[in-house]
């Protein structure tokens, strides 16, 4: 028998971020037919889209990432009778990215959020 922990199904929430949203905001906009949650999902959508045309456009590169490694291994010169050494030494890597990194469409979109549910909140009248 299997046992899922809560944190496990948590990060599976997480992993299919895109599909968990994308389902939680229809079912919000079919349960409350409201016009507010229908205008901020369409702003959102548009909003990544634009992201995505200024990315082609702007095409600026992600920073290389650079990992750290530390590799042991057998010592090429072996002394007769004595145990090879293991000598240690750090292996740096450089990675780069294909994909173009600003703008940020989940920033965008994320801000996008953060500004309508503020203006929402404190300038729409409430019922």
């Amino acid at each position: 028998m299997v046992v899922m922990r809560k944190r496990d199904a948590a990060f599976g929430l997480l992993k299919h971020a895109r599909f968990t949203v994308t389902t939680a905001l229809t079912l919000t906009i079919l349960y409350t037919r409201s016009p507010h949650v229908l205008w901020c999902a369409m702003g959102g959508v548009l909003c990544s889209f634009i992201a995505r045309g200024l990315k082609a456009i702007i095409r600026q590169p992600r920073p290389p990432t650079i990992t750290e490694e530390v590799v042991e291994e057998d010592s090429p010169v072996v002394v007769k009778g004595e145990k090879p050494r293991r000598t240690r030494r750090v292996v740096k890597r450089v990675f780069a990215s294909s994909v173009h990194g600003m703008p940020s469409s989940h920033t965008q979109v994320t801000s996008f959020f953060a500004a309508y549910a503020f203006l929402g909140l404190s300038v729409l009248p409430r019922s």
